[in-house]
């Protein structure tokens, strides 16, 4: 099954996580991480993500693509994690 993780899971990572859930392949998993569980929770009940984890190293295990969808100010502590 492929997967792909999605760190952040505001506006702009659900919109991502939904078009993929769309228009990608049916056994697609998508992972959501997000620092905020709140919008982590939403993303999960949008059915943007399968799953949402506030571990990042737990959400991109086997992930053959992830999207860094965080405030700009944040990707670099996203990269270092």
């Amino acid at each position: 099954m492929p997967r792909i993780t999605i760190l952040g899971t505001g506006l702009i990572g659900a919109s991502i996580g939904l078009a993929l859930k769309a228009r990608g392949p049916r056994d697609l998993e998508v992972i959501g991480s997000d620092r905020l569980r709140d919008h982590a929770r939403a993303a999960e009940r949008l059915h943007a993500v399968d799953r949402a984890t506030g571990d990042i190293a737990e959400a991109v295990t086997g992930a053959g693509l992830i999207v860094l969808a965080a405030p700009i100010l944040a990707i670099r502590e996203l990269l270092r994690s």
